[in-house]
């Protein structure tokens, strides 16, 4: 609604109004963070204002995420995983060969 029918509205209520593109007559504001943090370049409401453009930042790391991960390159051992000692591998992997072994066998 236009700023001045928010600020009469608020006005006269007993309850708290919440605007979005209303102008500050409003009891509070609220904005789409997606909007305000410009994940979606192609489009901004006229009534958002943008603190950041991370839309461009956003789509770059998950590139070279996706990227990184075809080329073997993450996650790398030990760095990104968490590790057990030689007697629990061990352990472990005596376990599947005795519970799956005949799947394992028959691919």
């Amino acid at each position: 609604v236009p700023p001045a029918v928010a600020a009469a509205v608020t006005n006269v209520c007993k309850v708290p109004t919440i605007g979005i593109g209303s102008g500050p007559g409003c009891s509070g504001q609220v904005l789409v963070q997606q909007d305000m943090l410009g994940m979606f370049p192609e489009f901004t409401p006229k009534f958002c204002k943008q603190y950041r453009q991370l839309g461009t930042s956003i789509t770059d790391a998950i590139r070279e995420y996706c990227d990184d991960v075809r080329a073997t390159s993450y996650p790398t051992v030990p760095e990104h995983t968490y590790g057990m000692s030689k007697e629990e591998e061990e352990v472990f992997l005596k376990m599947v060969d005795k519970l799956y072994s005949s799947e394992i066998k028959q691919g």
